[in-house]
């Protein structure tokens, strides 16, 4: 484990064998390198959504360990009581805001390390979501990781950039939509 005064050098799609960062520990990433964010995609469009999304503004990422996988772009919920920064996939619908950790950018195996993101725009797992519509988790009709539309105070994790499969260059990248998001 690593301590003292850090310079994160490794790109953010980074997956560690091993607690490089203290769990919990926060980077922010500043607008412009948003805005140039280039992340592996495992979608079966060969293009990169970051991107076509036109993401924006600065994000907050958050170093995590991957308690069971954890899906690309799928939103994190704490993995058991007691383990703040060990995460996996939701897999219910309307989790607690405070059991929602963020959402991932690229994959995580079991028992490996990375980073996700907290704060700010992202490309998430959809269920069938409107552009504007308000997003909670959803274990009923989505695959584990999906976001779902709600007006439940107390679950709200963010808010639709775009409808599900319909990111503004116009490729179709089924199950997935822009957001801005904001976990505590």
């Amino acid at each position: 484990m690593a301590y003292g005064n850090q310079v994160k050098t490794d790109a953010l799609s980074t997956v560690y064998d091993d607690e490089v960062y203290p769990l919990g520990t926060t980077f922010m990433q500043q607008a412009d390198e948003v805005a140039a964010a280039a992340h592996t995609s495992s979608l079966s469009d060969a293009t990169n959504p970051d991107n076509l999304l036109g993401l924006q503004g600065d994000r907050t990422w958050v170093f995590v360990k991957a308690g069971a996988t954890v899906t690309q772009y799928g939103c994190c919920v704490i993995n058991a009581a007691g383990t703040s920064f060990v995460v996996k996939d939701c897999d219910a619908d309307d989790d607690e805001v405070f059991d929602i950790v963020g959402v991932s950018q690229n994959g995580i195996a079991t028992g490996k390390y990375g980073w996700i993101v907290k704060t700010g725009e992202v490309v998430v797992l959809a269920t069938s979501v409107a552009a504007g519509a308000f997003l909670t988790t959803d274990g009923s009709t989505g695959a584990n990781g999906s976001v779902d539309e709600s007006t439940t105070a107390g679950d709200l994790i963010g808010r639709a950039l775009t409808a599900t499969a319909t990111l503004p260059s116009g490729s179709t990248l089924a199950g997935h939509a822009g957001a801005y998001i904001s976990c505590p």
